[in-house]
């Protein structure tokens, strides 16, 4: 078995169909019960139609209407808030599923690739495209059989191929066989972290270096043991000078 491009589209695709289940049964039980609602409120309408009829003896005619007109105008109201409810609860739905199929369809950049798992950069020394270079490694590299978790394989522009582990430990053997197989012709490394770089500007008076990193580190407690292993530079703003013509 060799390392193939193991993308995650099968997964994506059963994530949407699982949510898209999920929400269409809460839509369909808020339905049926707005619907509910409303017999409940026809039925109530009914009742005092029916009570007005036989109270009609006592009542004239315009009183009759203008109860009718009232009760259809409460009916109305509430069918016309039912509604809202249903198109905005359907509108707010749809947004959730379509922002989680933009987020599970978007292409990974390689700073997140290296970012959020442990990988190996493998580039080649000579000038050839990324297609050529992950087929030498399929060819010379069996992750079945040397026990290697592969779970991201990703080509770059500059020929250079990304493989990403489940383990770190998987990532040191991965490094190590790659090294030995593919040394010659490939350059193999795993990208390392960069140091923090933290400006300081608006400074109200001036310090030399020993005396701002003590100042530094008396507001910073954490990096009082660090003291030793950061290095501050002072850059200091040049001031022009009138040049006489």
């Amino acid at each position: 078995m060799s390392i193939g491009m193991s993308e995650n589209g099968a997964e994506a695709q059963e994530v949407i169909i699982t949510k898209l289940r999920t929400e269409n049964e809460a839509l369909r039980t808020k339905i049926s019960y707005l619907k509910n609602e409303l017999r409940q409120l026809e039925s109530s309408i009914n009742q005092q139609l029916e009570g007005e009829r036989f109270e009609k003896t006592n009542t004239s005619d315009s009183d009759t209407k203008s109860l009718v007109d009232e009760l259809k105008n409460e009916l109305f109201h509430h069918f016309t808030k039912f509604k809202n409810e249903i198109n905005k609860t359907i509108e707010h739905k749809f947004s959730e599923i379509h922002s989680i199929t933009e987020n599970l369809q978007a292409k990974p950049k390689f700073s997140d690739i290296v970012k959020k798992q442990d990988v190996v950069i493998i580039k080649p020394k000579t000038n050839q495209t990324s297609k050529v270079t992950l087929e030498s490694i399929q060819q010379t590299i069996d992750p079945v059989a040397e026990d290697i978790g592969v779970n991201h394989v990703k080509q770059l522009r500059n020929g250079g191929v990304v493989i990403g582990c489940n383990k770190k430990e998987d990532i040191t053997k991965l490094h190590n066989i790659s090294t030995q197989k593919l040394g010659e012709d490939y350059t193999i490394r795993k990208p390392g972290l960069r140091n923090p770089m933290i400006k300081i500007v608006g400074l109200s008076q001036s310090y030399n270096e020993e005396s701002l990193k003590r100042c530094i580190t008396r507001q910073n407690s954490t990096l009082k043991d660090l003291i030793n292993t950061w290095k501050l530079v002072i850059c200091k703003k040049m001031k022009k000078k009138n040049i006489r013509r």
